[in-house]
């Protein structure tokens, strides 16, 4: 606003001094002309010269405007300044500062999906075979003659008492009595081998799958001489711990009794 308004002072300025001269140049000429004629010639100076101001005020504005307005554009601006800037949503700010309006967002949000984690389930461990390997014992004759050498056969059977079938090779220990060590032994049975002797024990294998609720072939085991001289005679067998995929340590031993005749 005081730009502006100096802008149009000087103008307006020039007008009144203008009009102030020529009112004066026409009231003194007037009322000197007759008295003297120094007065008409003043009279007549005020008016050419109001009349000057007046030409020169209407040629003037527009350079003083220019020179104004070069002015104003080279005079620093202090305060806030208001200004208006159309941002690219389309809102114009007003304010300090420039407002670069409200953005319009491109598209949606897509919402990144929360992976679901994955559960490792613990492996199931397969039931164990349902196999139960158990011997019988029995001896032909039970019953000998003191102090006579005499043929004793010891037959075992293994019995699969469960529902599987036996897996691998089923191996049997027999005890050798020391009563026999003086005779030979022999052996008799479809899929039995005998796989070592020893002085305490005889090792047999059995090669043929027993099925469940089935049992083994017979082994027969001749002890040729076997001699009591009173007391009672046992023979042991044994089926070693998880022979055959037995399952059942509990079970795995008989035995049958040599008794002296009376």
């Amino acid at each position: 606003m005081d730009c502006l308004a100096s802008t149009g002072l000087p103008v307006v300025s020039w007008i009144v001094v203008g009009v102030v001269l020529v009112a004066a140049g026409v009231g003194v000429w007037f009322a000197l002309r007759k008295h003297k004629r120094g007065a008409s010639a003043l009279g007549l100076v005020l008016l050419l010269a109001g009349g000057g101001a007046l030409i020169s005020t209407a040629g003037a504005p527009p350079a003083q405007a220019a020179a104004h307005s070069a002015s104003c554009a080279e005079r620093p601006v202090t305060g806030a300044v208001s200004t208006s800037t159309t941002g690219s949503g389309g809102g114009t700010g007003s304010g300090a500062g420039t407002n670069t309006g409200t953005p319009t967002p491109s598209g949606g949000a897509t919402a990144t999906p929360t992976p679901t984690p994955t559960v490792t389930s613990t492996p199931t461990e397969p039931p164990l075979p349902l196999i139960d390997l158990t011997p019988t014992a029995e001896v032909e004759p039970s019953i000998l003659p003191n102090d006579t050498p005499t043929a004793v056969n010891y037959i075992v059977t293994v019995k699969n008492v469960l529902s599987d079938p036996s897996t691998g090779t089923t191996a049997v220990f027999v005890d050798r009595p020391s009563e026999s060590l003086k005779g030979a032994v022999t052996y008799a049975g479809a899929g039995w081998t005998l796989d070592t002797t020893s002085p305490t024990f005889l090792y047999f294998i059995y090669a043929t799958p027993i099925a469940g609720g089935a049992s083994s072939q017979p082994l027969t085991v001749q002890f040729q001489q076997i001699t009591l001289a009173g007391a009672p005679v046992t023979i042991g067998t044994t089926i070693p711990t998880g022979s055959g995929g037995d399952t059942n340590p509990t079970n795995n031993s008989a035995s049958a009794v040599i008794r002296l005749f009376v």
